[in-house]
């Protein structure tokens, strides 16, 4: 009997699969063949290691004789993540998200595809920006019956609490790339000249947290939002900041601001600048309402009108 597998697609692209255990009713090799066919790169694992027979490494070996990756998670049925998996999480939940943003496909799996592996599908789509209720929705639309206990559904849905820390051991600038094109895409062909962001790559996003200070919005073990600090003596300069397409609104670039003055205050700083294109009137009065006043109007090299406009807020 064929494995039964069912799909969400995300917005922006990226897709999520929910299913039974691979081997529970067919072969392991045909089941692992099928996820190939299916395009799944990433399979999340959420079974205990008693419920595979003869032990989960065969699972590992199937799938890995197709170039599909395993990832294991092993939660009891009907429970939540104990705190080594809890501890586990973000490492999977980002190599799951790093995938969905290239469009691929990842898959979790229990034994019978609705209670643990649901969970996993909806945490991640809460930490992508999804509120619970409508992750919930969709993940049901597909598999009815996911998510099967009140506590399933709590531990999904606090990933929508987001987090805001300093990005000190952060190393995944490939995906701050991603972040701040997505971020920044909204402005093609509305600012001229176009972004720096244009120049700049993983490596060079990299050089600038070494000499910057890097802070980061989190929902769940997934990255919302950033924003660079800069101190220079009494000033702090704040560039780059960004929030994922469909979150504005939501308190994000307000919170990385918030952290960031703090942090500035405690450094001795008394002054926080930051420059924005004159075109962007929305993210002007974001940042009349956190309390920054425009100080300056300047030019790019070659323009003789202004193409950017400086703010400035006393933080004593």
């Amino acid at each position: 009997m064929p494995m039964t597998m069912a799909f969400v697609d995300l917005p922006g692209g990226g897709r999520l699969g929910i299913a039974p255990m691979p081997g529970r009713f067919d072969t392991l090799e045909a089941d692992a063949e099928a996820l190939m066919h299916a395009g799944v790169r990433l399979v999340l694992s959420m079974t205990a290691d008693e419920e595979h027979p003869g032990g989960p490494a065969r699972l590992h070996h199937a799938l890995e004789r197709h170039d599909i990756a395993l990832l294991r998670l092993p939660i009891v049925d009907w429970g939540t993540p104990s705190p080594s998996v809890q501890a586990a999480w973000p490492s999977a939940a980002r190599a799951a998200h790093t995938l969905l943003d290239r469009g691929e496909t990842v898959l979790a799996h229990c034994y019978g595809g609705h209670g643990r592996s649901g969970m996993a599908l909806m945490r991640l789509m809460v930490e992508r920006g999804m509120a619970p209720d409508a992750a919930l929705t969709a993940i049901r639309a597909v598999r009815p019956g996911a998510v099967e206990t009140d506590a399933q559904q709590a531990w999904a849905g606090s990933a929508q609490e987001v987090q805001i820390i300093a990005g000190a051991g952060f190393d995944d600038w490939d995906g701050l790339h991603r972040l701040l094109n997505a971020a920044f895409a909204g402005m093609d062909g509305r600012i001229d000249p176009p972004s720096s962001l244009t120049r700049m790559t993983p490596d060079t996003l990299a050089q600038k947290a070494r000499e910057e200070t890097l802070f980061l919005a989190w929902r769940g073990a997934y990255p919302v939002g950033c924003l660079f600090a800069k101190l220079d003596g009494p000033e702090v300069y704040l560039g780059k900041v960004a929030v994922r397409p469909g979150l504005h609104g939501k308190g994000i670039g307000s919170g990385l601001f918030r952290a960031a003055e703090g942090w500035a205050r405690a450094q001795g700083a008394g002054h926080a600048t930051l420059e924005s294109r004159v075109e962007l009137t929305e993210n002007h009065r974001l940042f009349a309402r956190l309390g920054y006043d425009e100080v300056d109007r300047t030019r790019h090299d070659g323009y003789d009108q202004p193409t950017s406009i400086t703010f400035a807020k006393n933080l004593t």
